[in-house]
């Protein structure tokens, strides 16, 4: 069976350490964590981000609650971050895996690359999502040169400051290749600038639907059938989300 990939980029991942750290103290229950980003355990967009912070190896789970690791604590220091991120990166088998195949060199096309993660079995449905996510990723941990189109090698040094990711990194957002009812979500983006309650309820709606399209298709390769009830449709409207 192909491995899970993170469904939140390194940085967003970083951004849920941040919260336990400023907010808690380093350590809190899900519950907690949850309230304090606006939403509940049992969104599937929370699970995802708790997930991909766990992969990258910046939180665990102990005592059932959400405590900082080591590595995360030093993506916190400013002055140790670079090396936790690398660390993070790289943890992930199929990103480490993808580094050492095109590090140093320039990286094949969009096309070129969807076609590589096919290939380690990576759904065609999500091919633009994934690479997306991988190369922001790289770009969180300083990995990777966008100008060069390249993946730097470790063994040189890194021009430039490491990019600063408690800034609220922009989503890994669905293309017109994605479902239809992501692309339609897409299409009805607040424009910039817009009411904040606005354009929360929007991002949280499409977040939902997210999760809900994609744990769908996974069913469906797995031969199972699922049909969204009535509850799982309600609160749709953009602007319903709560101030944290």
């Amino acid at each position: 069976m192909a491995e899970k990939l993170p469904g939140y980029t390194l940085g967003q991942a970083l951004e849920m350490v941040e919260t336990v750290n400023t907010q808690f103290g380093g350590t809190c229950s899900p519950a907690e964590l949850a309230t304090k980003m606006g939403t509940n355990i049992e969104s599937g967009a929370f699970k995802m981000r708790w997930s991909a912070a766990r992969q990258f190896g910046l939180l665990d789970r102990v005592d059932k609650n959400f405590t900082i690791t080591d590595r995360g604590k030093r993506a916190l220091n400013e002055s140790l971050r670079q090396s936790a991120l690398v660390e993070a990166f790289r943890d992930v088998p199929s990103y480490d895996k993808l580094y050492s195949e095109y590090v140093g060199t320039a990286l094949p096309s969009e096309q070129g690359l969807n076609n590589r993660l096919y290939s380690m079995g990576v759904p065609m449905k999500s091919l633009e999502r994934i690479r997306k996510a991988f190369l922001r990723s790289a770009s969180d941990a300083g990995l990777y040169d966008a100008e060069l189109g390249m993946l730097i090698n470790l063994s040189e040094p890194v021009a430039g400051p490491v990019a600063d990711v408690s800034v609220a990194a922009e989503p890994v957002l669905p293309t017109d290749d994605d479902h239809p009812i992501l692309a339609a979500l897409w299409d009805e983006k607040p424009a910039k600038g817009c009411d904040r309650r606005k354009f929360d309820g929007w991002f949280k709606m499409l977040e939902d639907a997210f999760i809900w399209v994609y744990d769908l298709e996974e069913k469906k390769e797995n031969g199972q059938k699922q049909v969204p009830s009535e509850d799982s449709l309600k609160g749709a409207e953009p602007g319903v989300r709560g101030t944290s």
